[in-house]
């Protein structure tokens, strides 16, 4: 039987967290081959999960002379790129089959260069529908074409749609298509004895307002945005918060965002900055002993895994008021939404005493984008 391809083309975020989630479920289907297809960096990070032995499983990695080409490329460009690479890897291991982690790199250049035989499935995170009117003509004609693509052509087989229920019916109805399905987005329940008492090691007190800003961090996740609200703040509001910016930072951003924290450090804030990658202990231990945390994305048409870890510890977050990240926030009560300006930003973390969590609809969003059910629907096409 001929191996299935497992294609990630980034470790950063959450795709680690998939990438290990799906290898898991793989090393059960002992009647499958399975190859992962990873960048080579993910050797460096793997640590941060324990893998169970699986002989039907083996890694092929993406070199960084194969991937570094995609970077700061039009769409087209990158797409063509990303094929060669996974066409090297089904010529490689005859494969029919390929489920990729982020399915619109791919496109439109899959529909072309890759053998009619292969089927390919894959995540969409990001819906256009959510954003369809900030966009310009030429951008609205590029996605649709993208999405015609992906419900006519039948090297498409599967597209799963992340935590966006509502816009599923409103794909299949545009593109009279029966591929789109809503995928949940998978939150794993934390153990008690796991947690780090976060408060202690930095040596903050209960009386210290802790707002947690976590995850893989670059422009598109509003960071710059909060570090110039806090540069609003007065001394006696200082004196009561602590931020803490915890994740990677993009390569782009360190500069200037080390050298705006400084600043505000002398100014007399507290900003505590973890640069590299957060363990999931760590994640849940610093989410654990926040009072609030910041989600204030710029790319607000799709959904963030950080808003399951904050309904799953009963933390409230802030978050833009538009798109689907707004939605989810304010369908499923896990905080506020707000208009991000550093202005709104700053005036929310004089309120956040206020802010509350609906525990029953918080429950209820975590039971329907368990793990399980994220493996159950994704599965199918494993």
């Amino acid at each position: 039987m001929k191996p299935y391809i497992v294609f990630a083309n980034s470790v950063k975020g959450h795709f680690l967290e998939y990438i290990h989630h799906l290898y898991e479920y793989c090393a059960q289907m002992k009647s499958h081959d399975y190859i992962f297809v990873v960048p080579v960096e993910f050797l460096e990070v793997k640590q941060n999960f324990t893998w169970s032995d699986a002989s039907n499983i083996q890694f092929d990695y993406i070199s960084d002379e194969e991937l570094c080409p995609s970077l700061n490329t039009n769409p087209i460009k990158r797409s063509i790129i990303f094929c060669k690479i996974l066409n090297k890897r089904i010529i490689r291991y005859q494969a029919d089959n390929v489920f990729t982690l982020w399915l619109i790199p791919f496109i439109p250049a899959a529909a072309f260069m890759i053998n009619k035989r292969v089927r390919i499935s894959g995540i969409i995170y990001k819906i256009y529908l959510h954003e369809e009117k900030q966009l310009s003509i030429r951008e609205r004609v590029y996605n649709r074409v993208c999405y015609q693509l992906l419900s006519k052509r039948k090297i498409f087989e599967t597209v799963f749609i992340l935590n966006d229920p509502e816009s599923v019916p409103r794909l299949s109805n545009i593109y009279n298509s029966t591929k789109f399905k809503n995928l949940p987005d998978p939150c794993i329940p934390f153990k008690h004895d796991k947690i780090i008492d976060i408060r202690k090691e930095l040596g903050l007190s209960h009386a210290d307002n802790i707002l947690l800003h976590i995850g893989a961090i670059d422009r598109s996740k509003g960071t710059m945005d909060i570090l110039d609200s806090i540069n609003l703040l007065n001394k006696d509001q200082l004196s009561k918060m602590v931020f803490l910016i915890i994740g990677r930072i993009s390569s782009e951003l360190e500069i200037p965002l080390f050298k705006q924290v400084e600043k505000l450090r002398i100014q007399g804030a507290r900003i505590i900055v973890e640069n590299h990658f957060c363990s999931y202990n760590r994640f849940i231990s610093f989410c654990h002993s926040s009072d609030v945390i910041l989600v204030p994305y710029r790319r607000t048409s799709q959904s963030s895994g950080v808003i399951g870890y904050a309904a799953q510890l009963h933390r409230p977050v802030i978050a833009p008021k538009d798109g689907l990240l707004g939605a989810l926030v304010r369908n499923n009560s896990l905080g506020i939404t707000i208009d991000i300006t550093p202005v709104n930003l700053a005036k929310a973390y004089t309120e956040i005493s206020k802010f509350s969590v609906d525990i029953k609809k918080a429950n209820n969003y975590l039971q329907l984008n368990s793990l399980p059910s994220f493996l159950l629907t994704i599965g199918k096409s494993l």
